[in-house]
């Protein structure tokens, strides 16, 4: 292989790497967009008795990275819950939360 086509494979590849990368972050993009879209469609809402939306709300907040503020709408949730098995679910959730609440220098929920 001459220097020419060394850089030309390099050039050709780079750039498919480069477009690989561009259509990933813009997959991540979408996707947190929906999940604001979401949140925003789920507070117009506004069902404050009812425990899936509270649960929901949580999730959509865990997912944007909001984790202080998904462990308080959790704890909501879970105080509306007499489910034993959605219960759980929402304990195991609050725990899974609190450590990363901490690392991000979010009060610690409790």
């Amino acid at each position: 292989m001459q220097d020419g086509e060394v850089e030309a494979t390099f050039r050709r590849e780079s750039g498919s790497v480069m477009a690989s990368l561009i259509r990933r972050f813009r997959s991540i993009d979408l996707a947190e967009e929906s999940v604001r879209s979401s949140l925003e469609a789920l507070a117009a809402l506004a069902l404050d008795g009812y425990q899936p939306f509270h649960a929901t709300r949580a999730e959509l907040l865990r997912r944007l990275g909001r984790i202080a503020q998904a462990g308080e709408v959790y704890r909501s949730a879970l105080a509306l819950t007499t489910n034993p098995l959605e219960r759980r679910f929402l304990e195991e959730r609050c725990a899974e939360l609190e450590p990363r609440a901490e690392v991000h220098g979010a009060p610690r929920v409790s």
